[in-house]
């Protein structure tokens, strides 16, 4: 399988337009790759050494960053009024049946199950 790459101008990785480029040992740092993965993915880069500046009008290969993963909100307050949760719930499923069992909590006496058909079948 191949890992996905962008292409990247090098020209803009100048600080400012028409600006000094970095070198190719920069770009590895900024990125967090090791120097012989970024050089892998552009030999044609190297003609006078990884600590040359980029020459202008270039195209600079690297890998793509995975994107973050997205943030999870927190689970919402219970209503007030509400008994506290079970705690020890256990899920056990089979090709036949489905078990759900949990301790109970001191002064409650019943609970409610819902089913989902996709999930409990």
């Amino acid at each position: 399988m191949i890992d996905p790459t962008d292409q990247l101008a090098t020209d803009a990785l100048a600080a400012a337009p028409g600006g000094p480029l970095p070198s190719l040992n920069a770009v590895a740092a900024g990125w967090h790759l090791p120097l012989p993965q970024l050089l892998a993915l552009n030999p044609g880069l190297l003609p006078t050494g990884p600590a040359a500046s980029l020459l202008p009008g270039q195209t600079l290969t690297l890998p793509r960053v995975p994107a973050a993963a997205p943030a999870l909100a927190t689970s919402p307050s219970p209503i007030s009024g509400s008994p506290p949760v079970p705690s020890g719930l256990v899920l056990t499923l089979n090709c036949a049946s489905a078990q759900l069992s949990w301790a109970s909590v001191a002064g409650i006496t019943e609970y409610t199950q819902y089913r989902k058909s996709r999930f409990l079948t």
